[in-house]
């Protein structure tokens, strides 16, 4: 009977570690071949429609940050703005409950827990949700939304600095105070998408002080952070707050390209207290972006050619998001060792229990496979926030244009061609916004 008792008590353990450890594989093929299409209109009502199978209710954050991003590449800007509103309300929620949930997640995988987001979707909700604002004609609100990232990214090097420490002198009981091969350190601190953004906003309102001191934030961004702005300044930004004739305007072009990084899992095996550890932790993989140059053609309303100029790559999202993201990961791979060495001391102690059993053999494989079950990484993630953005700029008469925008790859082949009508006018923002996801 004892033997029997012995046997149940390990299948309940081993129940306890693989019931929260399983990653459910979801199929986005449907949405994204309509992207790749440049079908977001479509793909945005098939992720609604597919949302039960995609999403589970702890994935909320994850649903209404794509559908958000989605809503936005199909000029549903109200529609993206409640999504991207409800997601970052989400984040915040999710976060406030992290401590709660902590204490679940030291003995489970955190696939069970609430996504909260990464630091870099918390982070560019607010642009989006600013040029949204944009496209609606609300300049004050797109300026209250970059105010609100830049307050963000100012308390990003001290948001896990406690997490960090905390776990670390938990980890020193299994003889680990490192976080592995990873720094924890953020070089990431301000953003030149959000100053160019914020220059313009600024310059067509007429407070050109305000302009210029972003204008030299934005310096400052490629200057001080080589390790994220990888790419020359572009140098079309020297004539944006150059003096513009009467009866003429200023017109700007910001392009989105690729998609942010996924994550995938790397896996560990490390030996702590003659125990053979295994686990796995998230790391970020970037996508392949085929977009290497972004050109503008601009024609008058006859459909007369005027100008043709070449955008250049102002931000990278996929390596911020890389970046940012490598405090949480020093936290994860901490948390996630202590929980793998914790759960082989309760397989340890089951199988010494067992040792004078007839099911010793099997209780030992059982929890040694639970365990490894146990731990795989969560690797949930948004999935359609943009890889890069460009910008350009023309200076022309206030009237109405034709603009092609051409995607090439490394080739000059072209890859897509968007095709817009706008009305330039003097005393507010003109912004033509494009997506190309390849």
């Amino acid at each position: 009977m004892k033997q029997l008792k012995t046997l149940l008590s390990v299948i309940n353990v081993s129940m306890l570690f693989i019931a929260t450890s399983c990653a459910t594989f979801r199929d986005y093929s449907n949405v994204e071949n309509q992207i790749a299409m440049g079908d977001y209109e479509n793909a945005s009502a098939t992720l609604v429609a597919e949302k039960n199978e995609l999403y589970s209710k702890q994935d909320a954050v994850l649903y209404h940050l794509d559908l958000g991003l989605l809503s936005h590449y199909a000029n549903d800007w109200y529609t993206s703005n409640e999504n991207l509103e409800s997601a970052e309300l989400a984040i915040e929620e999710y976060s406030a409950k992290s401590i709660s949930q902590a204490i679940t997640s030291s003995l489970v995988n955190d696939n069970t827990k609430d996504y909260a987001g990464d630091d870099y979707e918390d982070l560019y909700t607010n642009l989006f949700k600013s040029l949204n604002y944009v496209h609606l004609g609300e300049y004050d609100e797109a300026l209250v939304e970059i105010r609100r990232f830049d307050n963000k990214v100012k308390l990003l090097s001290e948001k896990y600095g406690e997490a960090i420490t905390k776990a670390k002198k938990s980890a020193l009981s299994y003889d680990v105070a490192s976080t592995g091969e990873f720094s924890g350190k953020v070089n990431f601190h301000d953003s030149a998408f959000s100053r160019y953004l914020s220059m313009i906003l600024y310059r067509d309102s007429g407070d050109v002080d305000n302009a210029r001191v972003d204008a030299k934030y934005l310096d400052d961004a490629f200057l001080t952070q080589k390790q994220i702005y990888t790419f020359p300044k572009p140098q079309s930004i020297t004539h944006e707050l150059e003096e513009v004739p009467a009866g003429f305007v200023r017109v700007n072009f910001l392009s989105n390209s690729g998609l942010a990084p996924v994550k995938e899992a790397l896996s560990y095996e490390v030996y702590s207290e003659d125990t053979l550890l295994k686990f796995q932790i998230p790391v970020m993989k970037k996508r392949p972006d085929e977009v290497a140059a972004v050109k503008v053609a601009l024609s008058d309303s006859e459909g007369n050619p005027l100008e043709t100029i070449e955008l250049e790559k102002l931000e990278s999202i996929e390596n911020i998001a890389m970046d940012t993201f490598s405090q949480k990961q020093s936290l994860i791979y901490l948390k996630t060792f202590v929980r793998a060495a914790a759960k082989a001391i309760t397989a340890q102690a089951v199988n010494k229990e067992a040792e004078n059993s007839e099911f010793a053999s099997l209780i030992n494989i059982v929890t040694k496979v639970s365990i490894a079950a146990s731990e795989q990484a969560d690797l949930r993630t948004s999935h359609f926030f943009p890889a890069n953005v460009w910008c350009g700029g023309i200076t022309v008469p206030e009237g109405n244009y034709s603009i092609v925008v051409s995607y090439l790859d490394v080739l000059g082949s072209v890859v897509a061609i968007k095709n817009y009508n706008v009305s330039a006018k003097a005393g507010q923002p003109n912004i033509v916004e494009s997506i190309c996801v390849k």
